[in-house]
């Protein structure tokens, strides 16, 4: 994701024209205002790691937060208004959005799901008296 995003910022391989035209168009209202974007953006974001190290540490919340802040994510993107992005960044972010649903689709419904849930008993067992 951050290769992508990195490689989407270079306006490399654009025409004049077509820099021109992405100039011009309206700024939407979710960047037009900072700290709202940022009252958003930073919760998200936060909530994003947060599941993501849950995900590692095979921790059922993990894969639920995860699974929701992409869910947040994908409905909050509309909103952005409109990128302009090289082939090169397009298929940076297409493969990293492809392994994200990978990796969430693998956490739900493989042999994975098993470690998620012996994970959470073990820590139950372990806090009975």
């Amino acid at each position: 994701m951050v290769a992508a995003t990195i490689v989407t910022s270079e306006s490399i391989g654009y025409s004049t024209e077509l820099a021109a035209a992405y100039e011009r168009e309206p700024t939407p209202f979710l960047m037009q205002n900072l700290w709202f974007l940022l009252g958003i953006i930073m919760p998200l974001g936060i909530t994003g790691i947060v599941g993501l190290i849950g995900l590692y540490k095979f921790k059922s919340w993990g894969r639920t937060l995860s699974l929701y802040s992409t869910i947040i994510g994908l409905v909050i993107y509309p909103f952005c208004g409109p990128t302009l992005s090289s082939g090169l960044g397009s298929a940076f972010l297409e493969m990293s959005n492809l392994l994200w649903g990978a990796v969430l689709t693998l956490s739900y419904f493989s042999s994975i799901n098993d470690r998620f849930s012996a994970n959470n008993r073990l820590q139950r067992m372990h806090a009975e008296p």
